[in-house]
């Protein structure tokens, strides 16, 4: 079974805790709710901070962000 990307998993997150882009990016320094959106659709990479944070105010483990976030990230094997 594939891992969600952290975008889908953000989102999940996001919306499971009652949170809109924009009340979810004002708990975070640095981040805007364009930089969530991005994040969402998979077009913004966030730090390990952020991911943490992200995690600690809506409640999913730190560790499931983190690992999607370096599967994502991660380098597809070439060739077969």
């Amino acid at each position: 079974m594939a891992s969600k990307k952290v975008g889908t998993l953000i989102k999940e997150a996001r919306t499971e805790a009652g949170l809109t882009q924009e009340q979810l990016a004002r708990r975070i320094s640095g981040l805007s709710a364009n930089d969530i959106s991005l994040a969402e659709r998979h077009q913004k990479n966030l730090t390990q901070d952020q991911l943490k944070q992200i995690a600690k105010i809506t409640g999913v483990t730190q560790t499931s962000l983190l690992e999607a976030a370096r599967g994502s990230t991660a380098k597809k094997p070439t060739g077969a």
